[in-house]
C-alpha cells in the first residue's frame, strides 16, 4: 500500500490546438520551484497502436507551446484536500523518439517518447528582451508595464516603483551589455527595501520577495 501518491496532468497548448496529458502517459517529471519562477521538465509517451497520435505533426513545428502541469497529492489527505500545485509556462526544449516495430505492416511507428523543458514566461520572454530605452519624467511601474507581453498580466505592490524618476535610461541592446531585461529587473529589485511583486503570467503566478 502507498503512503503517498500524486496525480499528474499535463495540458500543451500549440496555437488554439490543447493536448491533454494523463499521468499514466507521463514517465518522469522536474520541478524547479522558486518563489520567483520556476523550470521544469517532462517526458512522457503517446500511443498509436488505437488511436492516431495527433500531437506529433503539431509537436516537430516550430510553433510556440504552452505547458500546463498539475500536481495533486490524491492519499493521505488532510481534510479540506490541498488545492492542486499548478505551473504554467513556455518549453523552450523538445524532442521526441520514436519506437518502431518493423514486424508491423503500415504502422511500424506505434509509440512515442516526448519529452520537454519549460520555465515561467517571465523568464522565457524577458531574458530574450533588450530594450535601448529612455524615459523623462516617467516611474519604473510604467517602466516595467511598457515591457510586458501581450497576453501577461502584473500586479505590483512596492511603492518605490510608483515614484516619478526626471531620468530611467535602459541600455541593454548595447553590443558591450550582455544583461536582459529580466537580468536588469531582478537587480533592480535586490536594491529595495523589503516588498513584494506579484504576477499572472498565462495563468501561473510569479512572486518575487527580497
Amino acid at each position: 500500500m502507498f503512503s503517498e501518491a500524486l496525480q499528474l496532468d499535463l495540458d500543451l497548448v500549440i496555437k488554439r490546438d490543447l493536448f491533454k496529458i494523463t499521468g499514466a502517459s507521463i514517465k518522469s517529471f522536474h520541478l524547479d520551484l522558486k518563489s520567483y519562477g520556476f523550470e521544469a521538465k517532462a517526458e512522457f509517451t503517446v500511443s498509436s497502436d488505437v488511436t492516431v497520435d495527433n500531437l506529433f505533426l503539431r509537436f516537430i513545428q516550430p510553433d510556440p507551446i504552452e505547458a500546463r502541469l498539475s500536481i495533486r497529492g490524491v492519499h493521505n489527505l488532510p481534510k479540506p484536500p490541498p488545492e492542486p500545485l499548478v505551473v504554467t509556462g513556455l518549453v523552450t526544449w523538445k524532442s521526441v523518439r520514436e519506437v518502431v516495430f518493423e514486424e508491423v505492416e503500415d504502422r511500424p511507428v506505434l509509440l512515442r517518447h516526448y519529452a520537454i523543458h519549460f520555465k515561467d514566461p517571465a523568464q522565457v520572454l524577458w531574458r530574450q528582451h533588450f530594450p535601448t530605452l529612455l524615459y523623462a519624467d516617467d516611474t519604473m511601474e510604467d517602466v516595467i508595464k511598457m515591457q510586458v507581453a501581450k497576453g501577461v498580466s502584473l500586479r505590483m505592490d512596492w511603492g518605490v516603483l510608483g515614484k516619478e524618476k526626471a531620468m530611467i535610461c535602459l541600455s541593454l541592446g548595447a553590443a558591450s551589455n550582455g544583461a536582459s531585461f529580466y537580468d536588469f529587473l531582478l537587480w533592480y529589485l535586490t536594491l529595495g527595501k523589503p516588498f513584494s511583486l506579484t504576477g499572472a503570467m498565462s495563468g501561473w503566478r510569479w512572486r518575487a520577495c527580497l
